[in-house]
This record gives C-alpha cells, sequence and structure tokens, in this order.
C-alpha cells in the first residue's frame, strides 16, 4: 500500500477524497486548488496524487479509511510506523494535545462542509454536464439541419442555375434560329427584288425597243407619207402648170379670134 509522503502512514489506493480548497501540496510545495486530501489529514494536489500510488476514492464524499490518523498515534497505535522519537514528540504537553484534537474538529468540520460542498459541485457540474449535453446534441441537431439546408440550398440553385443554363442554350437556339430564318428571308426578299429588277429591266428594255421600232416605223410612215405629199404636191404643182398653159393658150386663142372679129368688122 503507498504511504504518505508526510506522516508515512499506510494508505489504501483509493483513499484520496477532493476538497474544493487551496493548499500547499506536500511534495511539489505549489499552491494547488482543488485539493486531495488522504485518511491521515494530509493532502496532495491532482498531479502528485497518481505519482506516489494514490487515487481517488470510489467509495463517494464522506468515505474513510481506517489507516491511522494523528489521534491514532496519540494513543500509540503508530509507534512501529514513525519510531520513538516522533512518538516522543507527539507527547510533549497535554495542553498541546487538546489544541490538536480542537484542530482536527474543525478539520473535520470544514471537511464535512467541504464534502458537501462538494456533492453540491458534482450535483451542478452533473447538471451543468447534462445541459451542455443536451445543449451540445442541440447545437449539434441544429447545424446538422442547417448543413443538410444548405446542401439542400445548394443542390436547389444548383438546379436552378442548371435550369437557368438550358433555358439559355434554348433561348440561344431559338434567337440563332430566328437569325437565320430572318437572314433566308432577306436573302429570299433580296433574290425577289433582283429578278423583279431584272425582269422590270428586261420589259423596259423590251418596251424601249419596241418604243424605237414603232418610232422608226412612224419615221418610215411619214417619210413616205411627206413623199407621197411631195409627189402629190408635185404633181398637182405640174397639172395647174399645165392647166395654166392650157389656159393661157386657150385665152391668146380667144384673144386672137377676138382680134380678128374685131378686125373683120371694120
Amino acid at each position: 500500500m503507498p504511504n504518505c509522503p508526510v506522516c508515512r502512514a499506510s494508505h489504501q489506493q483509493e483513499c484520496g477524497q477532493r476538497q474544493f480548497i487551496e493548499a500547499t501540496c506536500s511534495v511539489c510545495l505549489e499552491q494547488k486548488s482543488p485539493f486531495v486530501t488522504l485518511p491521515c489529514r494530509h493532502g496532495l494536489c491532482d498531479t502528485c496524487l497518481p505519482r506516489l500510488g494514490f487515487s481517488l476514492s470510489a467509495r463517494g464524499p464522506g468515505s474513510r479509511s481506517r489507516t491511522p490518523c494523528r489521534r491514532d498515534r496519540r494513543r500509540g497505535l503508530s509507534r512501529g510506523l514513525f519510531g520513538q522519537d516522533a512518538y516522543q514528540t507527539t507527547l510533549q504537553s497535554e495542553s498541546a494535545y487538546q489544541a490538536e484534537l480542537a484542530e482536527e474538529d474543525e478539520e473535520a468540520l470544514a471537511e464535512a462542509m467541504h464534502e458537501e460542498a462538494e456533492a453540491a459541485y458534482d450535483a451542478d457540474l452533473e447538471e451543468a454536464e447534462a445541459l451542455a449535453f443536451a445543449r451540445m446534441e442541440e447545437d449539434e441537431a441544429l447545424a446538422e439541419a442547417a448543413y443538410q439546408a444548405e446542401l439542400e440550398a445548394e443542390e436547389a440553385q444548383e438546379a436552378l442555375d442548371q435550369a437557368a443554363y438550358e433555358a439559355e442554350l434554348d433561348e440561344q437556339e431559338l434567337a440563332d434560329a430566328a437569325c437565320q430564318a430572318e437572314l433566308e428571308e432577306q436573302d429570299e426578299i433580296a433574290e425577289a427584288i433582283y429578278e423583279a429588277e431584272l425582269e422590270a429591266e428586261e420589259a423596259l428594255a423590251e418596251a424601249a425597243y419596241e418604243a424605237e421600232l414603232e418610232e422608226a416605223d412612224l419615221a418610215e410612215a411619214a417619210y413616205q407619207a411627206e413623199l407621197e405629199v411631195e409627189e402629190a404636191l408635185a404633181e398637182a404643182t405640174y397639172q395647174a402648170e399645165l392647166e395654166a398653159d392650157a389656159l393661157a393658150v386657150e385665152l391668146e386663142e380667144e384673144e386672137a379670134d377676138a382680134r380678128a372679129e374685131t378686125a373683120g368688122f371694120y
């Protein structure tokens, strides 16, 4: 069994009682809190306790070992552990012994108060741990729900983006088809206009040619008519001249006859 580093009393391994006080460790000599007390009333810190082979008691607060304490040593139960010199030191005076008993009573009362405080602390700690665990579970559930909602939102957003992309592609295809149809329509219109212009030009050229032919015919007809008029005028002039000559001859003959008659009358 491990021994107390102060009084060298032997104790069970699981005999330490945690006290929520600040005290000096008898091994590392540092102020530590909480503090672990042994059945002999000496204490250690949580760090040095396992180094000496001790551990916390599994029997709960208030449980004590029957290992000899100072009161037992006063009665001579621990002479073999400490030797004759240590035993003589504890019996120097009765008044010192009474003071020691009073101190032990105060320590017992303080220990009881600390045990009650420890029990309350353990209860509060368990309740706090339960609340913290429940809150942690709730936070984890909320975080999981938020994560799932975020995943669903991302999936929905991806679906919307995909649908928007496909709609954009469809719209682009429709725009390309409309542009192609417009180009084809413009080509057809341009072709029809070109053909109409060609037909109109051909018709105009044909009409102009027909008009030129008609104009030539008219010119020919006018020329023939002019020739006929000139010939008719020339013939008429010639006939008129002949008639005039004949009339002149006839007038000369009548004058001659008249002169002859006149000469025969006289």
